[in-house]
């Protein structure tokens, strides 16, 4: 009789495990789903973008052109192209599927952030709040509710992915799981050249961790693929930009770093290609804020100065090419460094009550900001 109960106890607490999964999946359907009834919103994601660029696409093409191939030839996406070329195939050039694997792609991204903060960092309640504020939150609007925002969704993902498997190797000394892991790595590069860093990510994570020979081992094959994926990259894009070009770029859009923080820390989201003094100094503000979470928070040291660090290299190094509008999908991955870094700051009060209180409090404000926004996403 005894075990009997147990193996219904067990069988309940196996589903009940997966709750907290399908409540953020539906989580980010109830937020965005009325995108999916969107058109083409008209933020560069138009008929030339998304439908008449990807028609007639074959496989090779998706890796042996540009996305522009007449006009931006530098933006070589293979994987965003081949999510396109895919929702073409499959949908009929649908506007409704290209808003639907957004959202789809989102709930699996804030899926797999649950998954590594109650994995590696935070109890379950406490990492499925973060999550579902990261699946709320009014900046990833941008990444979600434009098409062309999926781009970040996509490299989220596989950087997740990516630093899930590592640390799995670094724990199992398997190699499988270091295989898998560099796969990850080198499909984000395909996604997004901004990948080219996330091997000083993956250095932190291990240096502490691994040998020095299997350390170097990695460290080479790392920049290896790198060094192959440049290769494919300039043999195909034809334009190419000198170190001023990318320098001037950063400065005169420095100020964006403060305004994408202020979104972030105020919620205070716009779709203007210029950013006011007002932004600018909460910014600023924000900024301040962001290092005295970090420099309370429960985080080991070296993880204290990579979630800091991590989230402002990645846009300023997305800043190099430049800014067209607030193209805020840009915080996407940002966001969850700086998530952790809050929640882990709140740990410090100790009371539960208090931090699942505020936690919710942000996730409400989020969802109404969020929704209120979304229209102008819509049929541009």
């Amino acid at each position: 009789m005894k075990n009997i109960m147990t193996d219904i106890y067990a069988q309940h607490n196996k589903y009940f495990r997966i709750i907290p999964y399908i409540l953020i999946f539906a989580a980010c359907f109830f937020i965005y789903f009325k995108t999916a009834s969107y058109g083409l919103s008209g933020m560069i994601d138009d008929d030339f973008f998304i439908q008449a660029t990807f028609e007639n696409y074959s496989l090779k093409d998706v890796f042996t052109k540009t996305v522009f191939s007449n006009d931006i030839s530098s933006y070589y996406r293979p994987v965003l192209s081949l999510s396109f070329m895919l929702d073409n195939f499959l949908f009929n050039s649908s506007p409704f599927a290209f808003h639907t694997t957004n959202i789809f792609l989102h709930s699996i991204a804030a899926i797999l952030f649950f998954f590594f903060l109650k994995r590696y960092y935070f109890k379950p309640f406490l990492s499925f709040l973060t999550a579902v504020l990261f699946a709320a939150h009014p900046i990833n609007i941008f990444a979600v509710a434009w098409i062309p925002g999926r781009n970040d969704l996509l490299l989220f993902i596989f950087l997740i992915l990516s630093v899930i498997f590592l640390l799995q190797y670094i724990q199992t000394q398997k190699k499988y799981f270091f295989l898998i892991h560099s796969f990850l790595f080198l499909t984000s590069m395909f996604t997004k050249e901004i990948a080219l860093i996330f091997p000083v990510l993956y250095f932190l994570i291990s240096y502490t961790k691994l040998s020095k020979i299997k350390l170097t081992k990695t460290v080479i094959l790392w920049l290896s693929l790198c060094v192959f994926f440049l290769f494919l990259h300039l043999s195909v894009s034809s334009k190419t930009f000198t170190v001023t070009h990318y320098f001037n770029n950063l400065i005169n859009n420095y100020k964006t770093i403060f305004d994408y923080y202020c979104g972030v820390y105020f919620f205070k989201t716009h779709f203007s290609a210029y950013i006011n003094a007002y932004s600018f100094y909460l910014g600023i503000a924000a900024f301040f804020m962001s290092f005295i979470f970090v420099y309370f928070c429960k985080l080991p040291k070296n993880e204290k100065i990579l979630f800091f660090l991590m989230p402002i290299l990645i846009v300023a190094i997305n800043l190099l090419s430049g800014q067209l509008f607030y193209q805020a999908s840009r915080m996407y991955i940002p966001l969850a460094f700086i998530l952790i870094i809050f929640t882990s700051f709140l740990e410090q009060l100790k009371n539960k009550k208090i931090i699942y209180f505020i936690l919710i409090i942000l996730i409400l404000l989020s969802t109404v900001l969020t929704s209120s926004k979304l229209k102008n996403f819509k049929d541009g």
